[in-house]
């Protein structure tokens, strides 16, 4: 079982260093450090609940288990609306005046689309979970054709954002195009072996690890200091 959550359990401890070093330093109070914080949150939430849930796999604890597995979907769902709104509050940093959710979302009808499906895809799975749960199939890339459909819809949303970047490469600093780029980057990277090797938990610590280059690219309130500076 160790080596399953191996790389779970190295994301999960560097995260949480990375964030009590993030949050002891001056923070940036717009919407998009507060949307990183969230993504930060939720990244040690799918990490945490994907440890459980493979933990108790074991014990054919039915009950907890099927409630910390829906737990870590959904995590990964919410996690993946807030990489749309990062992309967007990046791209459109001047059009943003007050910094606020409401504005956030206000600012354009997709936004609102976005969350809603995000909703409705978070209702999904839980219903979904709740009727076909099998402890004895159950793995980190489950074998079931909702779940591979529902993996390639959020990697469509994080290869999306990743065009739009492309595509609007002119607008953006080096680390503006840096920090959504990436997403799409990892993302797949971390997919591919986790195709390969379905019982090593490998998306989780992707990420892990995006949430930790977006803070060494362009999250990191040192780095907004010096810029201000310069």
């Amino acid at each position: 079982m160790i080596y399953r959550l191996s790389f779970a359990f190295c994301g999960l401890m560097y995260l949480i260093m990375m964030f009590m070093i993030y949050l002891a330093k001056q923070e940036f109070n717009n919407t998009r450090n507060r949307i990183y914080k969230l993504m930060v949150v939720v990244s040690i939430i799918i990490v945490l609940t994907e440890i459980l849930f493979g933990m108790l796999v074991d014990t054919k604890i039915n009950s907890l288990t099927v409630i910390f597995y829906i737990l870590h979907w959904i995590a990964i769902v919410i996690w993946t609306v807030l990489a749309y709104l990062y992309t967007f509050t990046i791209l459109n940093k001047n059009k943003l005046k007050t910094n606020t959710y409401k504005e956030l979302i206000g600012s354009s009808k997709l936004n609102m689309v976005v969350l809603i499906i995000g909703l409705l895809f978070i209702i999904f799975i839980t219903i979904f979970c709740l009727n076909s749960f099998d402890i004895n199939s159950i793995d980190f890339l489950p074998n079931s054709l909702v779940s591979y459909l529902a993996t390639i819809i959020i990697q469509a949303v994080y290869i999306i954002c990743g065009i739009i970047a492309i595509d609007n490469r002119r607008d953006l600093t080096k680390s503006e195009f840096k920090s959504i780029i990436i997403i799409p980057i990892i993302a797949l990277i971390t997919l591919v072996p986790q195709f390969i090797w379905d019982e090593i938990a490998f998306i989780s610590f992707g990420y892990c690890v995006i949430v930790l280059t977006l803070y060494f690219i362009h999250e990191n309130p040192d780095v907004e200091i010096l810029s201000e500076i310069g």
